[in-house]
């Protein structure tokens, strides 16, 4: 027999606590995640909440993560649209049904020429150091504490549908990252997890065997390609990781696969962090006002960016080190390669440096996984760098397009394929609405299937009609 090394041995994830919604992570460590919808706008104050967010007092060496998931899930989108329209079983309206659903699930899977369907996930992490591989009673009511604060900003920051993950929740979103074969066991629905195992060796399908390749790892019948920036944008805002995914205007750029987008901040102690950033000041400084300044204007450039950070931990702002990935997900190495190019060709023009990791793609994949970044990434992986909070805060990538409203009467595809659900009735206020747009946009192609679905939960419509433009669907439903 050949020897072989199992994958799951360098995955983080042991167990799970149910009483304190932790799991206990290898390399001493204890943790928690937290789901909830990406946000699809923005204003200046939730940037200030985003930095007060990244200013708490976390202890040292812990890891906050971002992962933004942008992938083929469309299954609750589905059971929650056919669970609206099941008021009605007129065959016409059953066959229109059947129909949508497998638009959308044909446009998940690829199979709709010209049309990607997506579902976006964004999971929030927090993973701090313990003194022995089990939390001891101080440890976990602390990341209680922790989790209870986390919450509570992302809640005002204006999250919707938060939710602390379980172990069963964890390992679906983790199987969705790293089984990507159209006959993935996720692709299923949710399995409990049997508490007998580690967590890390229920993750993998059976069949997927793992190939690391220079640049690139594949899992079973997927090629996962590993970004990083070489270089950030000279000058961010907050509201530029909006455009990480998907141009927000256009929707015709951006990444054209499956991706996952990651964001990890690991906290650093700021008394010991300042007298380091002093001597990487003077250090440049020096540089600058020597010979070498004329010769090499850099040295100038990076004097001033650490007069600029020093300025601002002055004020009040922490200092962190701070890392972005993307991981896409292609079905070939062509593939891989055709997406890797066109992915780094859109995030330059938006002011992104990226480039593919190549020798470490294994352990930048491992490290960006929600609660998997190790003690020795900083000096192995050499993706963290030094930046304070207000910055960081403008790189979180937490955006992406309007999920619509909570009950998906009728779907909608937005403009970066994200699959959206509609329904007038999800209120706070009345039901009405207004159609406008130009002509032949599709403004009577879409009445007609809002009449369809709300006959089709049971519903009773009236049309007052002009154009005679309901005529044949009044006809066709029998009205």
């Amino acid at each position: 027999f050949k020897p072989y090394t199992r994958v799951s041995e360098y995955l983080p994830w042991l167990a799970y606590d149910d009483t304190s919604q932790t799991f206990v992570l290898d390399g001493n460590y204890v943790g928690f995640t937290i789901s909830a919808l990406p946000l699809s706008s923005f204003d200046s104050t939730i940037a200030k909440r985003f930095a007060q967010l990244l200013k708490y007092e976390y202890p040292k060496h812990s890891y906050l993560q971002f992962n933004l998931l942008v992938l083929d899930d469309v299954s609750d989108h589905v059971v929650a649209m056919l669970k609206a329209r099941e008021g009605d079983k007129d065959p016409l309206i059953a066959e229109a049904t059947a129909k949508t659903v497998d638009f959308i699930r044909r446009g998940a899977s690829g199979g709709a020429q010209g049309l990607a369907v997506r579902n976006s996930t964004l999971l929030i992490s927090f993973k701090m150091p313990t003194q022995e591989m089990l939390p001891n009673e101080e440890e976990l009511l602390l990341v209680q504490k922790i989790k209870r604060e986390i919450l509570e900003i992302l809640n005002t920051i204006g999250f919707s549908q938060l939710r602390v993950a379980n172990d069963t929740e964890l390992a679906y979103q983790l199987s969705q990252i790293l089984n990507r074969s159209k006959d993935a066991s996720w692709r299923q629905g949710r399995n409990p997890v049997d508490e007998s195992v580690f967590i890390r060796d229920q993750i993998l399908d059976y069949d997927a065997t793992v190939t690391v390749k220079e640049k690139a790892v594949r899992v079973g019948d997927s090629w996962i390609t590993s970004l990083s920036p070489k270089k950030l944008p000279h000058r961010s805002y907050f509201g530029i990781a909006e455009r990480l995914s998907v141009d927000p205007i256009s929707g015709d750029r951006g990444i054209p696969c499956n991706h996952m987008i990651s964001a990890t901040v690991k906290f650093e102690d700021i008394s010991e962090m300042r007298p380091r950033l002093e001597r990487n000041r003077q250090y440049y400084r020096n540089y600058a006002d020597g010979p070498f300044g004329r010769i090499r204007p850099e040295y100038r450039h990076r004097h001033e960016d650490w007069s600029h950070l020093m300025d601002m931990v002055g004020e009040g702002e922490q200092v962190h080190r701070f890392s972005l990935n993307i991981l896409l997900f292609s079905g070939s190495d062509q593939e891989a390669e055709r997406h890797s190019t066109t992915t780094r060709t859109y995030l330059n023009e938006v002011g992104f440096a990226f480039m593919e990791d190549a020798g470490v793609t294994f352990n930048m994949i491992r490290s960006n996984l929600p609660l998997g970044p190790e003690k020795n990434d900083q000096r192995d992986l050499m993706r963290l760098r030094m930046n304070y909070t207000l910055a960081i805060a403008t790189f979180m990538p937490v955006f992406f397009e309007w999920r619509g409203t909570k009950t998906p009467l009728i779907s909608l595809v937005g403009r970066g394929g994200q699959v959206m659900g509609f329904s007038p009735f999800d209120s706070g206020t009345n039901y009405n609405l207004t159609v406008s747009a130009e002509s032949g946009a599709g403004k009577s192609f879409f009445s007609n299937e809002l009449i369809s679905a709300m006959l089709a939960t049971g519903g009773r419509v009236w049309v007052i009609d002009v154009g005679r433009s309901y005529v044949k669907l009044c006809e066709s439903l029998g009205g």
